[in-house]
């Protein structure tokens, strides 16, 4: 048997009954979500906008990065 699944987006989901009814029974206010996540979206875009910027400093990365995965002799 085959399964087709599409992903819902964020409005969908936040309008969609059974979520609806999940977040009343947990009390959490729908328009405030949607606040927090179109601020946290405009946050991460504005964070990628800055993504030409080191992502850690070389002084805290191991000197052999794949030493962890190898095992010991």
């Amino acid at each position: 048997m085959a399964f087709y699944s599409k992903a819902l987006t964020i409005d969908q989901l936040l309008n969609d009954p059974v979520t609806l009814a999940v977040m009343r029974a947990d009390r959490v206010d729908p328009a405030s979500l949607k606040a927090l996540l179109v601020h946290t979206a405009a946050r991460l875009r504005e964070a990628d906008d800055h993504s030409s910027l080191p992502s850690a400093d070389p002084a805290f990365l191991p000197k052999d990065p794949l030493a962890a995965t190898r095992k010991a002799v």
